[in-house]
C-alpha cells in the first residue's frame, strides 16, 4: 500500500519518531544537522534516532569517537535499524533554518523563532569525549580566548574557497590590529600552508592548537577541492568549539565548521560580501 512507503526527507502524515542518516558530509554540517533534528524530535516528543555513515569528508570517524551517546538518542549502526512509515527520515543536512521552511512551516504551530530557541538548548547533548574535553580545557587555560577573534580559515577540501579569499582575511585582520594594536586572534585551519602562511605574517597577533597533519603525497592540496581531510577528526572538533570562545568568528563561505562554532558559543559569525569579493576585479 501506498502509505506504507518509507521515503527520505518526506514528513509523513503522523511523525512518530524522527531518524537522521548522516551522509556524505564533513563534521560541521553532520553536527548543524543532528541538532536540528533532535530539536524537532524534542518538540514532538518522540523517539530520536541517528546513524553516522562514515565518510572522507568526516575523516571516516565514528560518532562514539568524537561524542558521548546522548541520552535523547537512539543511536545505530549497521543494518539492524529500519525506518517505518511514520518515521521523518532525514537524510539531508538541513541547517535549522531550511528544515523549519520546508517540515515545520504551515504543518506546525511553530514559529522559526521559537524553534530556534528548542535548537539553542540542544547544546546541552553536545558533549565531547574526555580526551577531546581535555585538550578543549588545555587550550582554554593556555590563551586568553575571551579576549580573542575567531578566524576558520579552510582550504584543503573546501571548492568555494574563492568566495573567501586570503586578503578578505588579511584585510580583516589588519582592521582588527588597526583598532587594537593588541589584538589576539586564534587561527583555525584545516591547512598546514595556511597556517604556516599567517602565523608567519602575524606572529606577534595569532595563535593556534597543534595539529597533526597528512604530509603524504595525498596529503595537503592547495588550493582545495580534495573531500580527504588532513588531520584528525577530533582535532577539528576541539578547534570548532574553542571558536566559540572567542569575542567573533571570522570564517568562509560554504563552510558550516565557522558557523557551528560561532552559534555554540552564541557569538556572531562574519563572511564577506560576495559582491565584493566575487567581483570581476578580484576574480
Amino acid at each position: 500500500m501506498t502509505g506504507d512507503i518509507v521515503q527520505e526527507n518526506v514528513l509523513p502524515k503522523k511523525v512518530e519518531s524522527v531518524f537522521y542518516h548522516s551522509f556524505m558530509s564533513g563534521l560541521g554540517n553532520r553536527m548543524r544537522a543532528w541538532i536540528t533534528t533532535s530539536a524537532f524530535a524534542e518538540y514532538l516528543n518522540v523517539p530520536y534516532i541517528m546513524k553516522w555513515r562514515l565518510d572522507d569528508a568526516c575523516g571516516q570517524t565514528p560518532f562514539e569517537d568524537l561524542f558521548e551517546i546522548p541520552e535523547n538518542m537512539q543511536y545505530e549502526t549497521g543494518r539492524r535499524y529500519q525506518p517505518n512509515a511514520n518515521t521523518l527520515w532525514i537524510k539531508k543536512n538541513y541547517p535549522n533554518n531550511n528544515f523549519h521552511a520546508r517540515f515545520i512551516e504551515g504543518n506546525f504551530d511553530l514559529t522559526q523563532k521559537e524553534f530556534q530557541k528548542i535548537v539553542d538548548n540542544q547544546k546541552r547533548h553536545i558533549k565531547p569525549l574526555p580526551f577531546i574535553q581535555e585538550r578543549i580545557d588545555k587550550y582554554l587555560n593556555k590563551y586568553d580566548f575571551e579576549n580573542s577573534i575567531g578566524l576558520h580559515i579552510r582550504r584543503t577540501d573546501l571548492k568555494e574557497q574563492e568566495k573567501t579569499p586570503d586578503w578578505w582575511f588579511d584585510r580583516e585582520i589588519q582592521k582588527e590590529i588597526d583598532q587594537n594594536p593588541n589584538a589576539r586572534f586564534f587561527l583555525a585551519t584545516d591547512n598546514k600552508w595556511t597556517e604556516e602562511k599567517f602565523m608567519m605574517k602575524y606572529p606577534d597577533h595569532l595563535f593556534t592548537t597543534t595539529c597533526e597533519y597528512d604530509e603524504s603525497e595525498f596529503g595537503e592540496r592547495y588550493p582545495g577541492g580534495d573531500r580527504k581531510r588532513h588531520s584528525p577528526t577530533s582535532e577539528g572538533l576541539a578547534d570548532m568549539l574553542l571558536l566559540g570562545s572567542t569575542l567573533r568568528v571570522y570564517g568562509c563561505h560554504g563552510s558550516s565548521f565557522g558557523r557551528f562554532g560561532a552559534w555554540y558559543g552564541k557569538r556572531k559569525f562574519i563572511i564577506p560580501d560576495l559582491k565584493e569579493t566575487m567581483s570581476d576585479e578580484e576574480v
